[in-house]
């Protein structure tokens, strides 16, 4: 019924990251125009080099900010997968609700870090908006008890609620 759930939750960045992006766009264009300026002399060279590595800085640093979080449901256990500008994946944890000890939803009026245990590690696979419905998760992961903080959809909130009636407190 439940073994298998899916769900791609995307990454959203706050207004505050749009003066890096264009900072760094700024960048390129002054070394651009730098290299452009000393093209016939001794200083020429470097500032290709400074040119070309402030545009691939830039190319990675955009697709560092189209990030989504795949969370995969297969029996009890929660796989997450990063998935960097849909285009490269890393394989991220595998949390065993098997052994879950806690999951409740993240009250709206609390910061994200706040009422939670601080000697537990703590994994963020939240959209980072402050207004989504965030559940946390006290789960193990390869062998240590952990902090999980998530965003699942209905289905996926109904698959650990069967597997795990008795830990779950929404």
């Amino acid at each position: 019924m439940y073994d298998y759930v899916l769900q791609i939750v995307k990454r959203r960045y706050s207004k505050s990251e749009i003066p890096a992006k264009a900072g760094m766009v700024a960048l390129c264009v002054i070394s651009f125009l730098l290299f452009l300026m000393l093209v016939g002399t001794s200083m020429g060279a470097f500032m290709l080099i400074v040119c070309a590595l402030c545009i691939v800085g830039t190319v990675f640093v955009f697709r560092s900010y189209n990030l989504e979080f795949e969370y995969e449901w297969l029996s009890n256990e929660l796989h997450i997968d990063k998935i960097i500008a849909q285009a490269s994946r890393r394989k991220g944890n595998v949390f065993e609700f098997s052994k879950l000890e806690r999951f409740e939803l993240l009250r709206g009026n609390e910061s994200r870090y706040d009422n939670v245990a601080n000697n537990y590690k703590k994994y963020d696979y939240t959209s980072g908006l402050k207004d989504g419905d965030i559940y946390v998760a006290t789960v193990y992961c390869k062998g240590e008890l952990v902090q999980l903080f998530i965003e699942p959809n209905e289905e996926m909130l109904a698959a650990i609620k069967y597997f795990n009636p008795s830990k779950v407190f929404v």
